[in-house]
């Protein structure tokens, strides 16, 4: 029989106003991660605008890998997401990564980043972001990139892209915005 002793690792998420100040100030070490896989134009708008649902869909499934390149950049903005918009945002950020066309195991990578729950070394970007510590930042980054043959690095591009573009908090997304209007038409009070 197999025994392992040890605690279980949970990884921990930063506050999201150390993660907004630590992004400021390690700026040209997210743009790094960004620019080492060239993510897609294709998605700026609706991450600017915190529409993961409609980036799950344009990018999930896509690419190389076991989870494929698009799951794994979709993973790092939900991380990220999940980290600033608190627990109340679960049920939406799962919903968006319910809507990737992809396989089973990219589809339960997705979920538990939704849940705030990663890779290690993702976490141990977040902490030095957090920190505000641009060499932290570069060497964790540098851990992540080397998971798998480009998972790391997608994921990395993910958080990376997340911290630059997401918005804040999910009161600031466009789907935040539309919510009440559409539960006031359905016959619902809004409030």
């Amino acid at each position: 029989a197999l025994r392992v002793d040890g605690p279980r690792w949970r990884g921990a998420l930063p506050t999201a106003s150390a993660l907004a100040r630590g992004a400021g100030a390690v700026r040209a070490c997210l743009d790094g991660l960004v620019a080492e896989v060239g993510a897609a134009a294709a998605v700026m708008d609706p991450v600017r605008e915190g529409r993961l649902d409609e980036v799950a869909v344009a990018v999930g499934g896509r690419g190389p890998g076991l989870t494929p390149a698009g799951d794994d950049l979709l993973a790092g903005l939900l991380l990220v997401a999940r980290a600033a918009w608190g627990p109340d945002a679960v049920p939406r950020l799962a919903d968006a990564a319910a809507r990737s066309p992809t396989t089973e195991i990219a589809a339960a990578y997705l979920a538990w980043a939704a849940r705030g729950q990663c890779l290690a070394p993702a976490h141990d970007v977040l902490a030095a972001v957090a920190r505000e510590d641009a060499d932290g930042t570069a060497r964790a980054g540098r851990r992540l990139t080397a998971v798998g043959a480009t998972s790391g690095a997608h994921l990395a591009a993910g958080l990376a892209l997340g911290l630059r573009q997401l918005p804040r908090s999910a009161s600031q997304t466009a789907s935040a915005g539309a919510d009440p209007v559409l539960r006031h038409r359905a016959g619902r009070s809004p409030g």
